[in-house]
């Protein structure tokens, strides 16, 4: 009944008798039918354009139980599905994550590249050289945070040989990676060709956008370990954009308090304070304490120290 809905283009009756099924009908199932049977549902939702329900049904499925061996073929698609949620969403990291797990399926061995189709439906492109692309540039353009650094930091490790093979690629992770400055004309970066800043995917220009942010934002947190204070001014030189550009990326890390600092407008005045770790709280409360409890026993002394006197008078 589903598919004639679904053949009629009927998408919205197709999902309502969908979500009729009881629990019992699929409970039944054996492992591979019951994913078959949540991934069809996730397809549904995705023709129909709800994107919460799509996510709160894939949260059926056990993540841990789908990377069996013999499921590699609904792993991909699974994860493909949950790729259309997080970038309609503009959930960058998490859209890496669902790459991360494609390309490593993939990489598995030969036999399992095979087996899984170039591409997917939805005109999801699911070639191995796609797949690695994505889930570069998606941990790229992600806000800066621990779990991003890791992920660099492992597929460095994991896969640099492989990654060396893209340059524009390999340029990307050593750049924002860096402890230097990086250059921000995007041009310099040659991602014309990479299917995540092409009109085929949705929200590119979100897209080329955030790899654009990443990296002047990467260049304020250089600035910030190197300086103490600057003029808004030479930031923006520095970096070659436009103060009101460099000022807003400021601003926001600000608030988002990756980087403790505070801006003069009326001067053009930056002024950083450096984050103290554990250790330097920790320093700098004992020695407050310590010269609080001088204090109070010098004043302690001074007072005794007139009571004598008193008392001999």
């Amino acid at each position: 009944m589903v598919k004639n809905k679904e053949d009629e283009n009927n998408i919205n009756e197709a999902a309502k008798i969908l979500q009729e099924v009881q629990v019992e009908t699929y409970g039944s199932m054996d492992k591979r039918e019951k994913i078959e049977f949540i991934l069809y549902q996730m397809r549904i939702m995705i023709k129909k354009g709800d994107f919460v329900r799509l996510y709160i049904i894939s949260k059926k499925i056990n993540r841990k139980a789908i990377d069996e061996t013999g499921l590699e073929d609904l792993k991909v698609l699974f994860y493909s599905y949950l790729i259309k949620y997080y970038i309609h969403e503009l959930k960058f990291l998490d859209s890496a994550e669902c790459y991360k797990q494609i390309f490593e399926t993939l990489n598995r061995s030969e036999e399992v590249k095979s087996k899984i189709p170039t591409r997917l439906e939805f005109d999801f492109n699911c070639e191995f050289v796609n797949v690695l692309h994505n889930y570069v540039m998606f941990l790229i353009i992600s806000a800066y945070s621990k779990d991003q650094v890791q992920y660099l930091h492992d597929l460095n490790l994991n896969h640099g040989r492989l990654v060396e093979k893209f340059p524009a690629l390999k340029n990307a992770i050593d750049s924002m990676m860096s402890a230097e400055l990086i250059n921000t004309n995007m041009n310099t970066y040659n991602l014309n060709d990479l299917e995540m800043f092409s009109q085929q995917m949705e929200n590119h220009e979100e897209h080329l956008a955030n790899f654009r942010k990443q990296v002047i934002q990467h260049n304020l947190r250089i600035l910030e370990n190197c300086y103490d204070r600057m003029s808004l001014s030479r930031v923006a030189n520095l970096m070659a954009i436009d103060e009101a550009s460099a000022e807003q990326e400021l601003c926001e890390m600000i608030n988002n308090k990756m980087i403790v600092a505070k801006i003069d407008r009326i001067h053009g005045i930056i002024t950083f304070k450096h984050k103290k770790n554990e250790n330097e709280i920790m320093n700098e409360w004992v020695y407050d304490v310590s010269k609080l409890l001088d204090v109070v026993d010098k004043t302690c002394n001074l007072i005794n120290r007139e009571n004598d006197v008193g008392k001999e008078a």
